[in-house]
């Protein structure tokens, strides 16, 4: 194991232990299981499943802190009919429970509630670098969970769902109900077109785009990335051209009292556009932002990016880069991961006690770079997970956090 060995005596001292076991997974075998959710079912709090390429079954983390490491690992739930349930299930985590995903790809051909489905956590839940591609669902659904950080991500809801009558179930690339949600640098799209194929009741309608984010309540943190409506799509023609219309980038509705919040900083908001069709006002373009209810907060800001890599091993110095504008101090902290912490009022994503690694003044070119050296502690020691994030000083702008992104040190 390699661990930051200014930063290991602190937490371990402040009593956030470390991962207790490495599992392997790999369907080709030669690891120790050859599925997700035996290793999973087979793990304690705090270990890491390392998992190699290849293909798996869906598989649920049910009240158990983990990190999963992915290597070109597809999570896939073949096609149609249902039943229909998510590829992967996050839930039940308690206020001390973190789940890290990291490079890990879904995808599933059948209605479903989601592809990826993250429901009732109190703890922390990160994904990373993570695609998912859903035929017939959103591609992810958080519900009553209070602390979600999605970093670098592709989700798009791809083609919807039919009902058994023909007609087409838009769906969004991620439906957020009465939870805390943060999202760096990622991507999500609405559905556009509906599935078709063996199987399959014939579209008796056109298909309206899905929209890129419905919220029902809660709060959203969008920094950078594009959050992207459907379009609608000509699937059927009865009479005349009919076409269906734009999702919206996102939507806002209440959950009961639970009113939505979203705070957007350097995104780009895409709506759908209507297909085109001989049947006066029958579609319209989705909307940029359609608040049914609930407050959006547009930030100006400037982008703030943080690069770590997702692995290290040691004895090494990992070079952690900064991009933002010149002048520009940062300082670079580590923990373990969660976005519980506010410094200043700006979302730091860790666990106190929070460790300073460093400071770094980027240069005329908008980016600095930290050096930090990492020691290695023995062959057979686990992996520890941390987060590392910035907080950035800019005296024209104010001050920013980065986005943040895990650490794992063996």
């Amino acid at each position: 194991m390699r661990l930051l060995p200014f930063v290991a005596f602190t937490l371990l001292g402040a009593g956030l232990l470390p991962a207790q076991q490495v599992l392997t997974v790999s369907a080709s075998g030669g690891a120790m299981f050859t599925d997700i959710g035996a290793a999973v079912a087979a793990a304690s709090n705090g270990d890491v499943l390392l998992v190699a390429s290849g293909g798996y079954a869906p598989f649920t983390i049910n009240g158990k802190a983990l990190t999963i490491l992915a290597n070109n690992s597809t999570v896939f739930a073949p096609g149609n009919p249902p039943p229909a349930a998510p590829t992967v299930v996050i839930e039940n985590l308690t206020p001390a429970q973190r789940v890290n995903v990291i490079g890990l790809s879904a995808m599933g051909f059948a209605q479903a509630p989601a592809l990826v489905l993250v429901r009732n956590n109190q703890g922390s839940v990160w994904l990373h670098d993570m695609f998912c591609d859903a035929f017939g669902a959103p591609a992810l659904v958080v519900d009553n969970s209070v602390d979600v950080v999605i970093e670098n991500g592709l989700l798009q809801a791809n083609r919807a769902a039919m009902s058994p009558s023909g007609v087409p179930l838009p769906t969004p690339g991620m439906r957020v109900v009465s939870s805390g949600v943060f999202v760096y640098d990622s991507e999500v799209r609405g559905s556009t077109g509906s599935m078709s194929g063996a199987g399959l009741p014939s579209p008796t309608a056109a298909a309206d785009g899905g929209d890129g984010i419905e919220m029902i309540g809660g709060l959203v943190t969008i920094e950078g990335g594009r959050v992207i409506g459907g379009s609608g799509i000509t699937l059927y023609a009865p009479a005349c051209n009919q076409g269906g219309s734009g999702g919206d980038a996102i939507q806002m509705s209440a959950n009961g009292l639970n009113t939505p919040v979203v705070r957007l900083r350097n995104v780009a908001l895409q709506p759908g556009g209507a297909s085109l069709n001989t049947c006066p006002g029958t579609v319209t373009n989705g909307m940029q932002l359609n608040v049914l209810s609930g407050t959006p907060i547009l930030d100006a800001g400037v982008e703030r990016l943080l690069h770590g890599p997702a692995g290290i091993l040691g004895p090494t110095v990992v070079p952690v880069e900064v991009v933002g504008a010149s002048g520009d101090v940062a300082f670079v902290f580590a923990g373990l991961p969660s976005p519980r912490v506010y410094l200043g009022g700006l979302p730091v994503h860790l666990n106190a006690p929070v460790i300073t690694l460093g400071f770094v003044v980027l240069g005329a070119t908008g980016r600095g770079t930290l050096n930090v050296p990492v020691m290695g502690l023995g062959p057979a020691s686990p992996p520890i997970v941390f987060g590392l994030q910035a907080l950035v000083l800019d005296a024209s702008s104010g001050a920013y956090s980065t986005n943040p992104r895990p650490l794992i040190v063996r």
